[in-house]
């Protein structure tokens, strides 16, 4: 997903996610890439399984924003780097 979006956004095209894979501090591990389910991050904060969100559900609270995606590949990676 994360190379199709790349690839997409090189065009200019931008995908619209309504659910929690939109927001900015959800991150899958990598055991998780492959399936639904990724991590809420929380700054100095260890992840644990009550963090865990399926990424087309949506969930109140995550920042997500029903019009926008509003967070390229990059800005995605910038935020989790900075963890």
């Amino acid at each position: 997903m994360q190379v199709i979006r790349t690839d997409l956004e090189l065009e200019g095209i931008f995908m619209q996610c309504n659910g929690n894979g939109a927001a900015k501090n959800v991150y899958p591990s990598p055991m998780q890439r492959t399936g639904r389910t990724a991590y809420v991050l929380e700054l100095c904060c260890p992840t644990k399984l009550s963090n865990v969100v399926d990424i087309f559900e949506t969930r109140e609270g995550l920042g997500q924003h029903p019009l926008r995606s509003g967070l390229s590949i990059s800005d995605i990676r910038s935020f989790c780097s900075s963890l």
